[in-house]
């Protein structure tokens, strides 16, 4: 958690800001910050290297640690240190000489070179072209191993392939929902062990949990009831401690309403993705229920400010003024009323409902952090929310 948050704190501090920009640099004490669209850093770095953006590409040397996240992340230079890299597509091309830890939808190491130290990656796809000199604990759907590994590997996988370059000088352990064939060239049946995973199972489980409660809210009205005060309630609480941001909330959602929803996805894509992470690495499992927790604490407080949201601009049209505590609790109520009827509608009812809980997630959210981005607009809503 010390790593994962000296990670992101100098990253977001320097990226906030600059997402809007092209490109944005800062140097202190050696470390190179760069964020933007366009973020890379092609001059030798004394310390460490920190990059964020859409484009992420880090050619020159790094003497220290290099941290990267973006959307596209090519780190192509000798890094003297560990390499920390996550984003929709990381390629891992250059020379490590310690760990590598690595995230995203496809993850590729390959290049001339070594990683010296160990490899910790998960992603859709992973290809490892790339010599390791430790071990490598690999999760994904597909795999494709074809360099030597002089320590251990652990895959976790539905689908793996060994190319002729492939060789474990370790122990080989493989967790799949099916028997995956190793060959002799790669590790001895001696040394290899499979662990069987059923991944419907937990489907199943979550499939059973929703149609019990989907059956119990049908067939219950004492439960519905019930489910619905403690819904207002949560609300009410809400806006009687955050009166402000939810008013600064409410005007951002009215006046940027597609970029709330697009927060909104990013939001729940930042929470649901934190999970899988997580339970890739043997520190952050243990947090892996606390991650649960906050998203569901994320989604249920988003469908309350999308609600609440819809209410006060509906009743706005007709010259309702949410200006008390009590008002406001009424049109939150209102609300859910509303969003509720509308789940009933087949099909896309429950579409509805998804959107608009993403729509108030995403303009708390943008209403928080977007200040960096337009800052211009972001003051006067502050100034006029009061905060």
């Amino acid at each position: 958690m010390k790593t994962l948050l000296a990670v992101l704190v100098p990253i977001l501090a320097v990226a906030s800001p600059a997402f809007a920009a092209d490109e944005e640099r800062y140097a202190f004490g050696g470390d190179q910050y760069v964020a933007g669209r366009e973020a890379s850093l092609s001059q030798s770095v004394e310390n460490d290297a920190f990059a964020a953006g859409f484009n992420v590409v880090l050619s020159s040397p790094v003497n220290g640690d290099a941290h990267a996240v973006g959307y596209s992340v090519t780190i192509n230079g000798p890094v003297s240190g560990n390499v920390y890299a996550a984003g929709n597509s990381v390629v891992v091309a250059g020379p490590v000489e310690k760990d590598v830890t690595a995230f995203g939808s496809t993850v590729s190491l390959s290049g001339s070179g070594t990683i010296s130290g160990n490899l910790r990656t998960a992603g859709g796809s992973v290809t490892l072209d790339k010599a390791i000199a430790g071990s490598a604990m690999i999760a994904g759907g597909t795999i494709s191993v074809n360099a030597p590994i002089a320590g251990n590997l652990m895959l976790s996988t539905e689908s793996a392939s060994f190319g002729p370059n492939a060789r474990v000088d370790g122990m080989v352990e493989i967790r799949a929902p099916k028997p995956i064939e190793v060959p002799e060239s790669v590790a001895p049946a001696s040394r290899v062990s499979f662990v069987r995973i059923e991944p419907t199972v937990i489907a199943g489980d979550a499939k059973g949990i929703f149609d019990r409660a989907a059956e119990g809210h049908t067939n219950s009205w004492i439960g519905a009831v019930f489910g619905a005060i403690a819904v207002i309630v949560y609300g009410a609480v809400l806006l009687a401690l955050f009166p402000r941001r939810a008013e600064a909330g409410f005007m951002t959602a009215m006046a940027k309403p597609w970029k709330s929803l697009l927060f909104g996805l990013l939001a729940a894509s930042v929470y649901v993705g934190l999970i899988p992470v997580l339970a890739a690495t043997l520190i952050g499992i243990p947090l892996v229920p606390v991650a649960v927790v906050l998203l569901v604490l994320a989604a249920l407080t988003g469908f309350v400010a999308g609600a609440y949201f819809l209410a006060d601009r509906v009743l706005g049209a007709f010259g309702y003024e949410t200006d008390t505590l009590w008002k406001r609790v009424g049109a939150l109520a209102i609300g859910l009323i509303a969003v509720w009827i509308l789940g009933i509608i087949p099909l896309v009812g429950w579409l509805l409902q998804f959107g608009l809980g993403l729509f108030g997630l995403g303009a708390l959210a943008f209403s928080s952090v977007g200040r960096r981005i337009d800052a211009d607009f972001h003051r006067e809503i502050a100034a006029t929310a009061g905060l």
